[in-house]
């Protein structure tokens, strides 16, 4: 009688127990479920890499050095997309400036906040001297990239001595995602192909199995395939990831460690927009391939129509004398023709092309408009000048289009992104600092953009004090204003340093000096004593 074996039952995750004969295979089967939601997603991205992004690989197979703008007639996807992450890189997280400050949170107490901002300002600044001497400009450029398809994802990893902190931008080509209940990533793969020479070094904290051992020494330029995974643990008191690097071939897990704590992940994702239900993004070029693809037709048409005016079509009488495949219209041919007849005649193209023009310039408007490529204007086909209240109101005009894409990426990208910085400096012993959980220390953006939306602010406060003194009488906004909360507000929406602006100590202080030379001027000057032209007395 036949019989059947029945894998091993495990203790899961949460106590229970497990179907798979190994951890090594609860996570393979895990990552095989997400891939397989992913590879719907093949179709559609493949379309965007093809026409926006060719030299950044196919989710398919593809090799250095392949040939991939073959079929590829027109680049205004081509060039928006690079316009697009250069201007989003300089809105969100521009090279050489501060884009996010590190301040007191809500449950500090407020005459405390003042003294605690001036000593999170010296970890700000060691932050961002990490950062700008490492590979996030580069790696967060090429994110962006990604971004205009909809999904990036940004690894942030301890470094060495000399680079502390290092950075890496995920492709989507080796991204595999799991999403739960609530929409939030709740698991993520990363499969690539690394030589077998390569493995000590980027995991020198593995047990490698004997047969990989084996095959560094037989096959160092050999490859096999690794499987990185962090999932969470949904541990409800803190944020808690296990991550597990896997060989392929040998299905066994090399490496495994726990993350504990805000900022912990290791991996960074963050979305353009996001329907729900879906596990992955949509972004610009996704929403508009479609136009993309008409546009790459219409030149391709237009060309092939130049070509029949280039070289001509035409028509000769099937009188039997002629044989067209032995005639070359090149320069100096002879081409003989029977007698009377009309010999070879040229023949007018159909078609109009205006109607080809009118598309075409239809469709790269609207690639542009989706890409936020020239938010002022064609400024070759608009030769007037803008005035300054024009391009104040076009900057202010795309600050709205992109604020819910901003907003997203504030929440998905730039916080969690410092968090991670500010967790593996803490890990190394860098910067001592209370954890970062948006109650006693939180992230505030400063970036250029973020920066227009707070002068908003600042223009209703200025529009209020206005109002006060038509209302009330000149003066009535000293009354009604605090003057150093005002100030404190207005330098922190401006972007003003913390340690620029006085304290409210010091400003009640300087205030009742000038009050004191004010009642003493105006007692000295009865008594004819000349006052200086900047404040003060002259000595008779």
């Amino acid at each position: 009688m036949a019989t059947t074996t029945t894998p091993a039952l495990q203790h899961g995750p949460w106590g229970g127990l497990s179907i798979y004969s190994s951890p090594a295979e609860q996570t393979l089967a895990r990552w095989q479920k997400a891939k397989g939601i992913r590879d719907r997603y093949n179709g559609l991205w493949d379309d965007c890499f093809d026409y926006a992004l060719p030299h950044r690989g196919r989710m398919m197979a593809s090799t250095d050095g392949q040939h991939r703008t073959d079929k590829l007639y027109d680049t205004t996807a081509i060039t928006a997309v690079n316009e697009f992450a250069s201007r989003l890189q300089a809105y969100v997280c521009p090279i050489g400036a501060r884009w996010a400050t590190i301040k007191a949170g809500p449950a500090v107490k407020k005459d405390q906040r003042a003294e605690i901002d001036r000593q999170l300002a010296e970890v700000e600044d060691y932050v961002f001297s990490i950062m700008e001497n490492s590979s996030f400009d580069a790696a967060a450029h090429e994110c962006f990239m990604d971004l205009s398809i909809g999904t990036m994802c940004m690894a942030i990893e301890p470094g060495n001595a000399v680079e502390p902190i290092v950075f890496t931008a995920i492709p989507l080509p080796e991204l595999v995602l799991e999403t739960g209940a609530n929409g939030s990533v709740t698991a993520l793969f990363r499969q690539r192909r690394i030589k077998h020479r390569e493995l000590p070094a980027l995991f020198p904290q593995a047990s490698f199995p004997d047969a990989i051992v084996d095959k560094v020494r037989r096959e160092p330029d050999g490859k096999c395939t690794v499987i990185e995974a962090c999932e969470t643990t949904f541990n409800p008191a803190q944020e808690e990831w296990l991550h597990r690097v896997i060989i392929l071939e040998q299905r066994a897990i090399i490496q495994e460690r726990q993350y504990q704590g805000a900022g912990s992940c290791p991996y960074i994702t963050s979305f353009w927009s996001k329907a729900a239900g879906d596990t992955y993004g949509r972004g610009p070029v996704a929403n508009t391939i479609g136009a993309i693809k008409v546009l790459n037709l219409i030149v391709e048409m237009m060309l092939e129509h130049a070509e029949m005016q280039i070289i001509g079509m035409w028509q000769v009488d099937d009188d039997g004398f002629i044989n067209p495949d032995t005639v070359e219209l090149v320069p100096g041919t002879t081409i003989p023709r029977a007698p009377g007849s009309a010999g070879l005649e040229p023949l007018a193209p159909g078609g109009k092309i205006e109607w080809a023009q009118w598309g075409l310039e239809q469709h790269r408007g609207e690639i542009k408009r989706a890409l936020y490529d020239e938010p002022l204007g064609n400024m070759q086909q608009d030769a007037r000048i803008q005035t300054a209240q024009e391009v104040v109101e076009r900057v202010a005009d795309l600050s709205r289009r992109i604020g819910s894409s901003f907003g997203r990426m504030q929440a998905e990208f730039v916080r969690p992104a410092i968090r991670r910085v500010l967790y593996i400096l803490r890990q190394m012993g860098r910067i001592n600092m209370p954890t970062l959980n948006g109650r006693v220390v939180e992230i505030a953006m400063t970036s250029p953009i973020a920066r227009t939306q707070q002068a908003e602010q600042v223009v209703r406060i200025q529009r209020f004090g206005m109002i006060a003194n038509e209302l009330f009488g000149p003066g009535s906004s000293n009354l009604l204003l605090d003057k150093a909360k005002a100030s404190e507000g207005l330098a922190d929406r401006l972007g003003v340093p913390i340690d620029m602006v006085n304290s409210p100590q010091a400003i009640a202080a300087m205030e009742r000096r000038m009050q004191q030379m004010a009642m003493l001027e105006k007692m000295l000057s009865g008594a004819g004593v000349p006052a200086a032209p900047g404040g003060g007395l002259i000595p008779s």
